[in-house]
């Protein structure tokens, strides 16, 4: 998947779980490229791919995911296959955290990539929720 300067995702190749957000019975063969259409129409300011699920955030801070979902990773209230880009409910993306481990507590992971791990976690002080991704620096 590639998104584009302008907020546009663009994805191909094996879509076997719905990762590549196109739906069931999209006929997607080798080498074809489409654009991944988010309802309502959202630009998007990032995406995190991992093998078999795939993350976007809106520049609204929305969190949308789609893909293998066997044991609710992707944060919706099913275990089905997520096949086109679904708004995680009641999910807003904090952006910068100063004193993360002084105000968050970690619930559990959404998933990973090569660009870090995206986390649900828990305001401390008024339990809200949050995703967050956490980026692995090399020493």
């Amino acid at each position: 998947m590639i998104l584009t300067s302008d907020g546009c995702v663009y994805g191909w190749g094996d879509n076997m779980f719905g990762q590549l957000g196109c739906g069931p019975d999209s006929d997607i063969r080798k080498g074809d490229i489409f654009q991944v259409n988010f309802t309502p129409n959202n630009k998007i300011k990032s995406i995190y791919c991992c093998e078999y699920s795939s993350f976007a955030i809106t520049s609204e801070g929305q969190v949308f995911s789609w893909g293998r979902n066997d044991f609710y990773n992707l944060g919706h209230n099913s275990s089905d296959n997520i096949w086109e880009p679904q708004l995680i409910a009641d999910m807003t993306v904090v952006f910068e955290v100063n004193d993360y481990k002084r105000l968050y507590e970690e619930l559990h992971s959404l998933g990973s990539g090569a660009f870090g791990e995206v986390f649900v976690v828990k305001e401390k002080y008024d339990g809200r929720e949050y995703a967050v991704k956490k980026i692995k620096f090399e020493s």
